[in-house]
This record gives C-alpha cells, sequence and structure tokens, in this order.
C-alpha cells in the first residue's frame, strides 16, 4: 500500500534529515576560505609595516647616538679654544658652511667599515654621514658658536654608493635634503669659548 505523504510528515522527514546531515556545501567552504585569505593577508601587511616601522625607528635612534657623538666630541675640541681666534681642528674651518666631521660613511658605531667581509662584498649595513655647521655670535654673546650637527642617511640602505656622495668634506656641498632619498637629523647646540 503506498503511503501518501501528507504536508506534516513531509516536514518532518525534511527535519530529520537537516539534523544528521554533517559538512558544508562547497560554496561555504569557498567563502570561508576567502574570509581567511583576506584575514592573513591584512595580518601580513600589518607585519610588513611594523617591520619597516622598527627598521626606522632603529635608525632614528642610531642617527641621534650619532649626534650626541659628534657633540661631545666638538665640544671637547671647544676646551682647546681660548683665545678670540678659532684655530687649528675643526672649529678652525670657515664659519657658516656645512663640514664633514667623518671622511668616510660611518655605521651606527661611528666606525667606518671600508670593507665589511673578508670577500669585499659589502653587507647591507645602514650607513651614515656626519655634518657640522658654526657661525660665531658676536656682541653680547662674544665667545660663543651657534652650531649644528646633521646626520644624513639614505632612505634605501641597499645602496652604497649614495652615502659616498655625500661624505667627506669635498662632498659635503652635494648633499641636497630630498625627503624621497634622504633622511637626516638635525641638532643645534652652543660652543663657548674656555678662557
Amino acid at each position: 500500500m503506498s503511503k501518501i505523504l501528507t504536508k506534516n510528515s513531509y516536514i518532518q522527514k525534511s527535519k530529520s534529515w537537516r539534523v544528521g546531515q554533517s559538512g558544508f556545501s562547497i560554496v561555504e567552504a569557498l567563502f570561508g576560505l576567502i574570509l581567511t585569505m583576506v584575514g592573513f593577508s591584512a595580518i601580513f601587511r600589518l607585519q610588513g609595516a611594523q617591520m619597516n616601522a622598527s627598521l626606522s625607528a632603529r635608525d632614528m635612534s642610531a642617527a641621534s647616538n650619532l649626534a650626541e657623538y659628534a657633540v661631545t666630541e666638538l665640544s671637547k675640541e671647544s676646551y682647546a679654544w681660548n683665545t678670540p681666534l678659532r684655530v687649528g681642528g675643526r672649529l678652525g674651518q670657515p664659519p657658516a658652511v656645512w663640514h664633514s666631521l667623518t671622511e668616510f660613511a660611518v655605521d651606527q658605531n661611528a666606525q667606518a667599515h671600508l670593507r665589511d667581509s673578508e670577500q669585499g662584498t659589502a653587507l647591507n649595513r645602514q650607513r651614515f654621514c656626519i655634518h657640522y655647521w658654526f657661525n660665531d655670535l658676536g656682541g653680547l654673546y662674544e665667545g660663543l658658536l651657534n652650531a649644528r650637527v646633521r646626520v644624513v642617511w639614505p632612505r634605501n640602505p641597499q645602496n652604497q654608493r649614495l652615502i659616498d656622495t655625500v661624505c667627506g668634506e669635498e662632498n659635503v656641498g652635494n648633499f641636497v635634503d630630498d625627503p624621497s632619498t634622504w633622511l637626516s637629523l638635525t641638532v643645534p647646540f652652543v660652543l663657548r669659548r674656555h678662557p
């Protein structure tokens, strides 16, 4: 005898089939996969931005330490300045123009490394140039020098030849503060004559 399905018996059978169903349809699996990929790509982009920010902070910290080193070196030299005329050393240079504190590009420890490895290939480390500037103050401020230290480094540390174009006394005038190429930190300070 054939059973005629009524509306209620059909609904009960379809409910019992749904309750026992396990797994996902292909559409649900693809949708979940797409959501996961979007989430992971956002995490990877955030990770890359965090790494760039960390490298930038490291370079800025190194530049700050190098500027402090340069101020200390110039301050030490100012102890020998005891006459109205500045002679010798770095303070004997012409005023109101930029000069180079180091002949070669230096690392974060203010050490010039011309060859970074035994094979002569350069390791890709950030290099810095240290420049200084001073000008005599007159009148009431006689015996004081308005001074600045500028630490310069390339935005791209892979380009080792670029930093050599602005290091050394003969190249310091080549520096053009272009933010797309260079990063720099300038620290003002005052030097005084020690009678």
